[in-house]
């Protein structure tokens, strides 16, 4: 072990995806089975891909305090609506 290593604490985690917006749900999803991906038409020609998982809402969006998410991409709004307390 190195003189200066820090040590990391793991206290929780989080998730959203087409299945759902918290692990609970993903996880209900996964066990019936249900798919996170339909068939969509995309309308850029040079996709070759068929199949898209579509995060449609997540609730937790909401609750991020207006002046930061205005400043988030959609991809980092996910990102802190993984990792905020309901």
């Amino acid at each position: 072990m190195l003189d200066n290593e820090s040590r990391v604490v793991i206290t929780g985690y989080g998730g959203n995806c087409s299945l759902g917006e918290n692990i609970n749900q993903i996880w209900d999803s996964i066990i019936n089975y249900e798919l996170g991906y339909k068939l969509h038409k995309h309308p850029d020609p040079s996709v070759i891909a068929s199949f898209f998982g579509n995060v449609e809402t997540i609730s937790t969006i909401n609750k991020i305090p207006k002046a930061v998410n205005r400043n988030l991409s959609r991809y980092a709004q996910f990102g802190v609506a993984a990792v905020k307390k309901r």
